[in-house]
């Protein structure tokens, strides 16, 4: 993904042609690996925050249960 962003940035844009080809490629490389980066961190972070969300869900669930059960027989 930020390989094609990065790609479709140096074709339409253009960035830096005045500077020379191994700056550029560098650049682009940067590019990519910030990109990776970025969007490996924000997986992470949504991964956990599904992870909470669950742990929140089953943890109501079982006080629902227990609430549902007492009401019941109370």
């Amino acid at each position: 993904m930020s390989v094609v962003a990065v790609a479709l940035i140096n074709y339409a844009v253009e960035p830096g042609v005045a500077w020379s080809k191994p700056i550029r490629f560098s650049l682009s490389l940067l590019g990519v690996a910030a990109g990776t980066y970025v969007i490996g961190r924000a997986g992470q972070f949504l991964l956990h925050a599904c992870w909470l969300l669950m742990g929140i869900l089953i943890v109501l669930g079982i006080l629902g249960t227990v609430v549902a059960t007492l009401w019941h027989f109370a």
